[in-house]
């Protein structure tokens, strides 16, 4: 496998691993940022990790949609296949920077994107807090 290849795969988990920081930010902007931004921010590990809260709605309770061995492993598949995908697509890239800021919008971008999607199938990510 070429070089290019792992440098960009590498950029794109460094990046994602990097934003398991994000709730320690949130607590400490909480008093000037917009809530909606806070809690996408402080609720971003569980948004981006969905299969262990993924459920259906019934009255009065909520299901789980996955046993938590088969959501880890599609969590971990998720981000693997998003950082392949990512690695075929730039590694052409000369920058870097443009390697990381992109990494950073679609990692941030990826979480919203499927939550849209499993509440158009019925289904919902329950976060802990709220």
């Amino acid at each position: 496998m070429d070089r290019k290849y792992i440098t960009a795969g590498v950029i794109f988990i460094v990046c994602f691993l990097s934003l398991f920081f994000l709730p320690v930010l949130a607590v400490y902007t909480n008093s000037f940022i917009p809530r909606l931004v806070s809690n996408y921010i402080f609720f971003w590990p569980q948004l981006s990790l969905p299969y262990d809260s993924l459920v259906i709605r019934e009255a009065y309770k909520s299901n789980l949609v996955f046993s938590p061995f088969i959501a880890n492993i599609l969590n971990i598949f998720q981000w693997l296949v998003l950082t392949v995908l990512f690695s075929l697509a730039t590694s052409n890239m000369s920058n870097k920077k443009y390697q990381i800021g992109l990494s950073f919008i679609i990692i941030m971008l990826f979480p919203i994107i499927l939550s849209f999607l499993v509440n158009l199938l019925g289904y919902t990510i329950e976060l802990d807090g709220l």
